[in-house]
Parts: C-alpha cells; sequence; structure tokens
C-alpha cells in the first residue's frame, strides 16, 4: 500500500513488464532511490495479463520488446478497459520508437510517461517523484474525469487553481481542465495569437469538425505547418475516417494502401484493414494480415488478426445472404477455424462477446437464427466501454439480419455513446469509422430518423443524438432531413449546414 504523509504517498511497489532479467534487476537496484519497490516480475504481457493476480502496486513499468512497438496503443487500450491501469497508477511504457511519445496523449486521465529506448533513469525518476508528489490533488480529478463526472472535475480544478498550484501541478491541471471543457463544449475559441500544443489542437479539431463540413475538415487535416501534423497516426486515422464519412471509398484506400509498414500500428492497421474491405480489395485485405501475423507472433496480435478476418468475412456473408447469392465454398469452414479460439469474459471481455456473435454468425449461415437471438441476448448493453464497440457494431448488424430492429437500434445506441464521449484518440476514431460504416450498411429501415427520434425522445445526449442523425443522412443529399430534426435540439449550425 502507499504509505501516506500529510495525504500524499512517498513511495510505492512496482509491477514491472521485462523480458530481459538483468535489467529488470538493475532497475530493482535504481529506482530503490525513489523508494520503489520491485514486488512482481513478468516477462511479457501476455503472461501478465493472461493469469489473475492480487498484486498491490502504483506503478506499471512496461518495456516493450521492438517487435511489439506498434502495438503499444493497443495494449493501453486493453489495460484499461480491464482495469488493470487506473488513474491511481503511474505507467512507464518504455519502447523502440520515437512514435510512442504521443500515446500518452490518447490518456488525460490517466498517468502515462513514454520513454524511448535508450531511456535516462533520471526521467524516470523524476516522473516517479512527481507522481507521488502530485497524487492527491489529482487523483480524485482524474478519477471522476475517467467516469465522465466532468461537472464534479471542473469544480475541483478550479478549486485547486486558487490554491496557486507549483508550476507541475499547474500544467496538469490546466491539461485536465481543457480535455473536460471540450468533453462538455465549453471550450473557449483558439485567439489569433494563442500557441497551442499538440494535444490542445486535435481537442478544437473535434469541436471545429461539428461545424464545417467534411471537405473542410480534410483540408485543414492536409494543411502543412500545423500541430495536427505532428501525430502521423491520429493525422492518416481521421483522413480515412472522413474520406470514408463522405462516401469516397477509392480515395480513401488510396490514403490507406500508401501508409508505410513501419508506421501501421495496430488501431490504424484496423482502419486500413476495413478500407481495404469496403473497397472491395480483398486481396490487399488478406495482405496486411498475413504480414501482420507474420512479424508479431504474440497471443494478443494473433487474436486480433483472427477477430479482423472473422468480421469481414461475416460482413461479407451478410451482403450476399442480402443478394440472395450463395456463400463462396470454404466460407463457413474458415469462420469455423476463426472461432476455435476460447476465450473467457473475464480475461478479455471484448474478445469474448466478438467470439459470441461470430459464433453466432456461423450459426446463422446454417440456418440457425436461435442461437443469434441468445448470442445478442448475452451482450454486455449496460457498459460503456471504447473496445466494445466492435461488439455493439456487429450486434447491430446481426440483430438487422434476424429482423430484431429495436434490439440493433440499441446496439448501435450504445457503441454511439460509448464512441461519441470516448477521450479523443486514435482507438475512438477507429470507433467512430466502425460506427458509421455499420450505420450506412444497416436497412433502410434501421436509418429512419422519425424512428430514432421517437424511441431517443427523452434522452438528454442531444449531441450525440444530432451526431447519429447526421450519420443516417450523410451521403444520401437529405440535407433537409438534417435541418428538421437537428434544428429542435437546440443547434445552428451542424457539419457546415446553416440550420437557421
Amino acid at each position: 500500500m502507499l504509505s501516506a504523509g500529510q495525504g500524499q504517498p512517498k513511495s510505492g511497489n512496482l509491477l514491472l513488464v521485462d523480458a530481459n532479467p538483468t535489467q529488470a534487476q538493475k532497475l530493482r537496484q535504481q529506482l530503490s532511490a525513489v523508494q520503489v519497490k520491485l514486488v512482481a516480475h513478468y516477462k511479457s504481457l501476455d503472461e501478465w495479463t493472461s493469469q489473475i493476480t492480487d498484486t498491490d502496486y502504483q506503478i506499471v513499468w512496461v518495456d516493450l520488446p521492438e517487435h511489439e512497438t506498434l502495438f503499444a496503443g493497443d495494449w493501453l487500450d486493453y489495460l484499461i478497459s480491464r482495469k488493470l491501469l487506473t488513474p491511481k497508477q503511474l505507467l512507464v511504457l518504455v519502447c523502440h520508437d520515437s512514435q510512442i511519445l504521443q500515446l500518452a496523449m490518447d490518456y488525460p486521465y490517466h498517468n502515462i510517461v513514454c520513454l524511448e529506448h535508450p531511456w535516462s533513469i533520471a526521467i524516470a525518476e523524476k516522473s516517479i517523484s512527481q507522481f507521488f508528489r502530485l497524487y492527491s490533488v489529482l487523483q480524485p480529478i482524474q478519477g471522476l474525469a475517467n467516469v465522465m463526472r466532468y461537472s464534479d472535475a471542473l469544480k475541483l480544478i478550479t478549486y485547486q487553481l486558487t490554491k496557486q498550484p507549483d508550476p507541475d501541478l499547474l500544467q496538469h491541471l490546466q491539461r485536465i481542465q481543457l480535455h473536460v471543457l471540450a468533453e462538455t463544449r465549453q471550450l473557449p475559441p483558439v485567439r489569433a495569437d494563442e500557441r497551442v500544443l499538440s494535444f490542445e489542437s486535435w481537442l478544437h479539431f473535434r469541436q471545429w469538425y461539428h461545424n464545417e463540413p467534411v471537405d473542410t475538415a480534410i483540408a485543414l487535416l492536409l494543411k502543412p505547418g500545423l500541430q495536427l501534423n505532428k501525430n502521423a497516426e491520429r493525422q492518416d486515422s481521421y483522413l480515412l475516417y472522413l474520406h470514408l464519412l463522405k462516401g469516397d471509398i477509392a480515395g480513401a484506400f488510396d490514403l490507406a494502401s500508401h501508409i508505410p509498414a513501419q508506421k501501421q500500428t495496430s488501431r490504424l492497421l484496423r482502419l486500413i484493414h476495413l478500407t481495404a474491405m469496403l473497397a472491395g480489395q480483398h486481396e490487399f485485405a488478406a495482405a496486411v494480415l498475413q504480414k501482420k501475423r507474420r512479424l508479431h507472433t504474440g497471443r494478443h496480435a494473433s487474436l486480433l488478426c483472427d477477430l479482423m478476418e472473422a468480421r469481414a468475412i461475416a460482413y461479407a456473408g451478410h451482403q450476399l445472404l442480402a443478394q440472395r447469392q450463395s456463400l463462396p465454398a470454404g466460407f463457413t469452414l474458415r469462420l469455423q477455424q476463426l472461432t476455435a479460439s476460447t476465450v473467457t469474459a473475464g480475461v478479455n471481455p471484448p474478445a469474448f462477446y466478438e467470439l459470441l456473435l461470430l459464433r453466432a454468425e456461423l450459426a446463422l449461415f446454417k440456418g440457425d437464427r436461435q442461437t443469434a437471438v441468445e448470442a445478442l441476448q448475452q451482450c454486455p448493453w449496460q457498459q460503456r466501454d471504447l473496445l466494445l464497440v466492435p461488439v455493439w457494431c456487429h450486434a447491430a448488424m446481426l440483430a438487422a439480419a434476424i429482423e430484431q430492429d429495436e434490439l440493433s437500434r440499441q446496439a448501435v445506441w450504445a457503441a454511439f455513446e460509448a464512441m461519441f464521449h470516448a477521450p479523443e484518440s486514435c482507438q475512438r476514431v477507429f470507433a467512430l469509422c466502425l460506427v458509421q460504416q455499420t450505420v450506412k450498411m444497416l436497412p433502410g429501415r434501421l436509418r429512419d430518423l422519425a424512428v430514432w427520434h421517437r424511441q431517443l425522445a427523452e434522452t438528454t445526449d442531444v449531441w450525440a443524438l444530432a451526431e447519429l442523425t447526421f450519420f443516417c443522412a450523410v451521403g444520401t443529399n437529405a440535407v433537409q432531413d438534417i435541418r428538421h430534426w437537428v434544428k429542435p435540439l437546440g443547434f445552428s449550425r451542424w457539419h457546415g449546414v446553416a440550420l437557421d
């Protein structure tokens, strides 16, 4: 446990993930200077996350091997989703690529330090000492913001800012404050003479995107010399999303096919694979997965690739059945092979539910509708986890296929709320893309705006409802529909459409 002095922790336990035992021993000795005790050591993230442990730790130190670097974001998302990393802990993530330095920006309510090899123990010690020193002030604020209690978080931030905090604390408070203001649509516009940091520019872009046409947003992302250019992963993710949003599948694939392999993080890989499938470039999509499987042989990476391939097969099967075409030879056999993995809900909930739905798809392709109904009934409808967005999108498609329309809309809205209110990150951009394309692929009866607005008449989440309205109308030239449905929600402009 943390030992508290004047309400602030002075020491802590360390959980280490590092394949190098010599380096582990050296780190044990070096961190004793800041009163950090090594209490658990695992050789890999696979080893740690596959075991149930009650170890009490305040610091997680992960040294990713070079071949896992592009999976760093995926691992972070997974650790946070499973609550193995919370705002009460500090993560020190060490990688072999400078891209990793941008990752901390995706997690404003967690304490994450990214170091590139060769790393300096002095920087690590400074970060750990600062974590201990600022813990008692930041942890309550981060904890509230992380569960979306933004009003309470803002009150605490405002109170702490009146106490003339030291420069380090002030910097953290202001950063969290900007994120919370963006979430609550209170972010003030940038002044002409104001210099903004990279993370701020993305908060303003998210707010600005809702007011401007899609083409204007694309032009801004491509404009050289902006802070937005400094995060290639997020810039590429948004460009792919925006091209798909406006229906330019060919343009999206052209972008996707030119992203260098060394920049294809796993989160970006999902978008590239999805884009290729939507463009009908099945051989390219298969080659992307084949290369990723060859380079990354770990359990997590293998499961990720299997789920991507299986989802692609399932969606292709839906399209063929909707067109009253027979499924190709070997279609169901490959889906059966991909869904043979065993994953328990307690270890990896997103993968567990995705496999559950994929097996239901397999049963449906063989004429068994009851299995699909039972699988949908087991979905985690009450949670709001960004990593469950693919599950809900899949559930929406499956429910539509067996004409469970109300359940399909419920799944879309669950995915929408989880995606729309998540902190700005590349994982969120992928979720944006997946939700929009799911809405686009649903039968026309499920995109009926009158039904949506009746079903959500009592919601106070008008921003999410306005965006869902846009998703249902975009690409159909239904500008009048947007005006008719969004203006009563209190908006005067939405995605470049004047609603007055």
